[in-house]
């Protein structure tokens, strides 16, 4: 994926962050900071169920952690209200992890590009 601009996003549970994610003005521009939607730009999913995980006794457990069928049931309903934000500028892509398997993934960024939105 190459594109001038991108978001990542990495989700660990949701309830108005798809819409909060679309119009953050996060993106520099000459004119000022914009959101993903005024800019062309892909934004990135990546569901990340090991946030939820606890440290105990120097190991993490992840017995807290949503329900799979749940969680998959919220990160498709956050991907498609995403898309359907996003579709506002046809130069926009949503660019969606799969749910529930192991992730790889690497980054290199020009500035601080990492934000939490805790709900």
């Amino acid at each position: 994926m190459k594109k001038n601009r991108k978001i990542n996003i990495f989700i660990i549970s949701f309830e108005n962050l798809a819409k909060d994610s679309a119009t953050v003005k996060l993106c520099e521009s000459d004119d000022g900071l914009k959101t993903i939607v005024d800019l062309p730009g892909d934004l990135l999913i990546i569901p990340q169920a090991t946030l939820g995980g606890r440290l105990n006794a120097r190991r993490f457990q992840y017995h807290n952690n949503i329900n799979k069928d749940i969680g998959l049931e919220y990160y498709d309903k956050l991907v498609s209200n995403l898309r359907e934000l996003c579709s506002q500028n046809k130069d926009n892509v949503v660019h969606a992890g799969s749910y529930g398997i192991r992730q790889i993934y690497s980054c290199v960024t020009n500035g601080p590009a990492m934000h939490i939105i805790e709900y």
